[in-house]
């Protein structure tokens, strides 16, 4: 199965199945007619979460921000969005159970972002978090910039 094939699977994934967790990523396929959509020769269990495991990891290496602008971009010229005014907007997501950090320098570009605790809009200080930042287009809401971010992070310093 190519890559080009699991990130497909994990778009059609996200529009239907977005609060499960990986392991359980190939039952969303097992009643649809996933060569139509994926190609002939795959099945759902070739979509399991050791596949998808290893496809993050290559995105991780590669950059997410780098690679959604690159996506953005090629977006924007081919529906020839309007850049004019945007809408930029922050959420966190609260995590359940253990993350270890790893030490860092600071101003490392590369280094992952922190799992910790923040201001949670959820009300829950309990618990840790990282934040999503998400630039829209402001004629039709198209995706054009999206970042992480450590779960302490700022929405004004950012």
């Amino acid at each position: 199965m190519s890559t080009e094939q699991v990130i497909k699977a994990l778009i059609l994934n996200g529009l239907g199945m977005v609060s499960r967790p990986l392991y359980l990523f190939s039952q969303f396929f097992e009643d649809k007619a996933i060569e139509k959509s994926n190609g002939t020769g795959i099945n759902s269990e070739y979509l399991n979460d050791d596949k998808i495991g290893l496809l993050m990891d290559d995105i991780y290496k590669l950059g997410l921000t780098n690679l959604f602008i690159e996506i953005g971009l090629l977006v924007i010229k081919k529906f020839k969005i309007d850049t004019s005014y945007a809408h930029l907007d922050s959420t966190s997501f609260h995590l359940h159970g253990e993350y270890n950090n790893i030490e860092i320098a600071e101003n490392d570009q590369k280094r992952p972002i922190l799992i910790t605790k923040g201001y949670s809009r959820d009300h829950r200080p309990d618990l840790k978090q990282c934040v999503l930042d998400l630039i829209v287009s402001s004629d039709s809401g198209i995706p054009l910039f999206m970042r992480t971010g450590d779960g302490n992070e700022s929405d004004k310093a950012v």
